[in-house]
């Protein structure tokens, strides 16, 4: 029975949470290589959005999936969800909201990146 109820309420965690999206647009965002020296991966990859008076990073995995098309909510560089409390909610997160961004790869195929850190700098 024990097993069975730790089955259900995983469940419900996993239905709980959402997959929200951040569209890649080279005329608003950067797209940063760097190199990690690190033994699990020796390259990393930091997205930037530039906003008036601020940079927001997303740092995400390496691990990249590709889907046909976005089931969720999409953010771009326009839009008023990109801010501090967006960067507050990827680092605050405990399992919730998951943010990827998406790059477009080609006609109908589009790479997306879990986001894993996010931070803001002033400008």
């Amino acid at each position: 029975m024990k097993h069975l109820l730790g089955i259900f309420f995983v469940f419900i965690a996993l239905q709980a949470s959402t997959q929200r999206y951040i569209l890649f647009n080279p005329s608003c965002m950067e797209r940063l290589k760097y190199d990690a020296n690190s033994e699990l991966s020796s390259e990393s990859m930091i997205y930037v959005v530039k906003l008036n008076n601020e940079k927001i990073y997303f740092e995400v995995s390496r691990e990249t999936k590709t889907l046909p098309r976005i089931n969720g909510s999409v953010l771009t560089c326009n839009s008023p969800g990109i801010n501090r409390a967006l960067v507050d909610q990827i680092n605050n997160s405990t399992g919730g909201d998951q943010y990827y961004v998406v790059v477009k790869e080609s006609q109908g195929v589009l790479r997306t990146s879990l986001v894993t850190t996010a931070s803001a700098i002033k400008i």
